[in-house]
């Protein structure tokens, strides 16, 4: 831990020194800001940790364990989460443009103001998340369980819902796959 603390009054990061360091994250740590772009951070445990404006842009994290992690505003843009545990992570004002989130576990999420433009969450867990504002525009939700799920005012034109479970879902003011506006 005493070497992640040191790296992050870097300038420039050593990409290598950061991913050692990574491997010894302690539930709680608070990486906020950090430069994770483009890490290879498949099958990693997060849990609960600060993640705030953090850019992990293009970043592998395939079945990494993010639980109740704190990840406002960081950008996720490109990012593999495939089989990834976010399980009641804070999301809100994320940029999740193009992540591929195919099977990944969302469930009471918080995802308010996200921008999930062209994502694919295929076969995801999004049971109870919170969407109010989300831009899911052109997003592929099949097979997806959206159900108790809030979509208030959210974006969902051009979105594939195929089989997605959408029971006791709030799509109030929500823009459909058509363009029309849910009631």
């Amino acid at each position: 831990m005493r070497l992640l603390t040191s790296l992050k009054g870097m300038a420039e990061i050593d990409k290598q020194k950061l991913l050692s360091a990574l491997t010894e994250v302690k539930e709680g740590a608070d990486l906020t800001n950090l430069d994770l772009s483009g890490l290879q951070l498949a099958g990693f445990r997060l849990r609960r940790v600060k993640l705030v404006g953090a850019n992990l842009a293009g970043a592998n994290l395939v079945n990494a364990d993010l639980t109740g992690s704190n990840l406002k505003g960081a950008d996720l843009q490109d990012a593999n989460l495939s089989g990834a545990s976010l399980f009641g992570c804070d999301l809100e004002k994320s940029n999740l443009v193009r992540a591929n989130l195919a099977g990944a576990n969302l469930t009471a999420a918080d995802l308010n103001g996200a921008d999930l433009q062209a994502a694919t969450l295929e076969s995801a867990e999004l049971r109870g998340a919170v969407l109010l504002g989300a831009n899911l525009a052109e997003a592929n939700l099949r097979q997806t369980n959206i159900e108790d799920a809030t979509l208030k005012n959210a974006n969902l034109k051009g979105a594939d819902l195929t089989n997605a479970n959408l029971t006791d879902t709030n799509l109030e003011g929500a823009i459909g796959p058509d363009g029309s506006v849910f009631g």
